[in-house]
């Protein structure tokens, strides 16, 4: 019993001191990310070139700009939430001083107010705003991890259609024949690849829908696609971050933010 009272206090000391981790961390990945978006903004028009140009095939090309737009959209994303996440910790620690030089709060009899002014600041707490906010940032801190981490695992998603294709350039095309077989099944398991993917990318942005259908041959067979693409895309890393979030947050407060941002 005594292990585990240690654990737990030595536990919340942790949670208690973590925003210090948490501002080094959001600051050396603003130091980075802000160095991306102009390199990635070359390489699209590189990509652009190329397909102008008819360099690589047409999929080929389109799946490598949607890479990098990917990448662009996503930084700056990942930034501004970053930047949120600082302004928002900022205040907070203000707060968290603030409380300590006046650990009473709003003194209401020095103000003097009408009693319909009164009442209404009898419900400020300044320690519930501390609380508050504390939790905010820290969600907004995972968050932006978790975009990072999402960002990823569609990425690995491009990047293995776009193996797919490739191999397809080093295969042997000795004769018309063999030529035809395996253009056939190069397109086969091409497509097959493409609509596996935007079903379990559709799941992943829906919060599990297709999960929830309980009919047996559909649940089946989407229940392989899924191990496959949770492992291809790297997506069984964050899991339980993921999970977490779609269980205790609604819908509307993920895709606010989002929509809010992409449009800035």
């Amino acid at each position: 019993m005594d292990n585990k009272k240690s654990n737990s206090s030595i536990f919340d000391k942790l949670k208690l001191n973590s925003w210090e981790v948490e501002i080094l961390i959001v600051g050396f990945l603003l130091i980075v990310l802000l160095q991306l978006p102009e390199s990635i903004g070359n390489e699209i028009k590189l990509a652009r070139l190329n397909l102008e140009l008819n360099e690589d095939t047409i999929t080929k090309s389109i799946g490598i700009i949607l890479f990098y737009v990917t990448a662009l959209i996503s930084t700056k994303i990942i930034i501004i939430t970053l930047i949120s996440y600082i302004l928002l910790r900022s205040f907070w620690v203000g707060l968290l001083g603030l409380s300590s030089v006046f650990p009473k709060g709003i003194n209401l009899k020095k103000l003097k107010y009408n009693k319909y002014i009164t009442n209404k600041l009898k419900s400020y707490n300044l320690d519930k705003s501390i609380d508050y906010l504390d939790k905010l940032s820290s969600t907004i801190f995972s968050f932006a991890f978790l975009i990072t981490l999402s960002t990823i695992s569609f990425l690995m998603l491009l990047i293995n259609l776009l193996i797919i294709i490739s191999i397809y350039d080093y295969l042997p095309k000795s004769n018309e024949t063999v030529y035809s077989i395996i253009d056939l099944s190069h397109d086969i398991i091409t497509s097959i690849y493409m609509i596996f993917g935007i079903i379990y990318l559709f799941d992943y942005l829906s919060f599990g829908l297709i999960k929830k259908i309980k009919w047996k041959p559909i649940a089946y067979i989407y229940y392989y696609i899924y191990i496959y693409f949770n492992y291809a895309t790297l997506g069984f890393i964050y899991n339980s971050l993921y999970y977490t979030y779609i269980s205790n947050i609604k819908a509307r407060f993920i895709f606010l933010p989002l929509i809010i941002i992409f449009s800035i």
